[in-house]
């Protein structure tokens, strides 16, 4: 079903709700999960790999078990089957689309190691590349389902300014910027590297805050005064190292080398376009903004209040 999703136009994954494909995949899943099982218990150890990988398999087993409960807890049974539900972005959704295939697919690898089975090994393999396809069949159908809010999550997340941490660990609040999405380590979700050095992958479209890096426009208060937008200050570009009237210019190892005048005036121009539409965006923000008392994180911006993928709160609460 999966490979003829990838290779056709019909879509029979995901399965939906207790349709042939339905019974018939979590058909076969749970017979070849009780083949794993059988194939562990008839040739545990043929391998020979030792103790210290099969206590680091029986860890890993652990691990992806945790994850994947973790992942589907927010979704529940019939969510996590293949059933139309809701698009989720928080709690392990927040870091990765497919939490529960990840633990899977380290549950399954941490199992063969456990097993010490090279029968069990190649149905690991097998199961790890299912697990690999997955995602490609599902995505044509969750575009299709929750439109802009799928892709949204992996360009924009909440500015954490203002966020605080409910009595569960996640974060709750309000907003009032977003921020470019970034990777578990940090870095900006469209930076990559390529042959070992570190290049923008949207770098022609990237937004007005990359292109005037390390620089921008404050306001003229800010100017006049010490703290806020001077010197030292943090903001979301980095502390302030140096101010010229209204230009601040903010942490950055190039900072300070030559550039040609055509660039200058290219990034000047830029600045004060950027200066004019977070202007814009500001008074559109103080215009629409109403307290709310929604639960998780919301996003204050000039289109009005928004959830952490981009839809809006009054949409997902009718």
């Amino acid at each position: 079903m999966i490979l003829a999703t990838l290779v056709t136009d019909r879509e029979w994954w995901p399965p939906g709700d207790t349709t042939p494909a339905y019974y018939c995949h979590w058909t076969l899943v749970a017979a070849f999960n009780c083949s794993l099982v059988a194939t562990a218990v008839l040739t545990w150890g043929d391998l020979g790999l030792g103790g210290p990988a099969r206590v680091a398999g029986g860890g890993l087993t652990l691990v992806g078990t945790a994850v994947f409960a973790w992942g589907a807890r927010p979704m529940g049974s019939e969510e996590t089957m293949g059933v139309t539900g809701d698009l989720y972005t928080g709690g392990p959704y927040a870091y990765t689309r497919n939490p529960q295939y990840l633990g899977m697919i380290a549950g399954v690898t941490g199992f063969a190691l456990l097993s010490d089975s090279l029968l069990v090994a190649a149905l690991a393999a097998a199961h790890v590349g299912w697990v690999l396809l997955l995602p490609r069949a599902e995505e044509p159908h969750l575009r299709a389902e929750f439109g802009e809010a799928y892709d949204w999550r992996d360009v924009a997340r909440p500015m954490p300014f203002g966020l605080s941490e409910d009595g569960d660990g996640e974060p709750s609040g309000e907003t009032f910027e977003w921020a470019l999405a970034t990777d578990d380590c940090g870095d900006c979700t469209f930076y990559e590297e390529v042959d070992g050095r570190g290049a923008c992958a949207v770098h022609d479209a990237r937004p007005l805050i990359c292109q005037t890096y390390p620089f921008s426009v404050g306001s003229e208060g800010e100017s006049r005064r010490d703290d806020g937008g001077g010197l030292g200050a943090t903001e979301p570009m980095g502390g302030v190292v140096e101010r010229e009237g209204l230009v601040r210019a903010h942490e950055c190892e190039g900072l300070g080398r030559d550039i040609s005048r055509e660039d200058a005036e290219e990034l000047a121009a830029a600045l004060k376009e950027r200066a004019v539409r977070e202007l814009e965006e500001a008074i559109g923000v103080r215009d629409g903004y109403e307290p709310t008392d929604v639960d998780g994180v919301v996003v204050h911006d000039s289109e009005g209040q928004k959830r952490p993928d981009g839809s809006r709160v009054d949409e997902t609460n009718t």
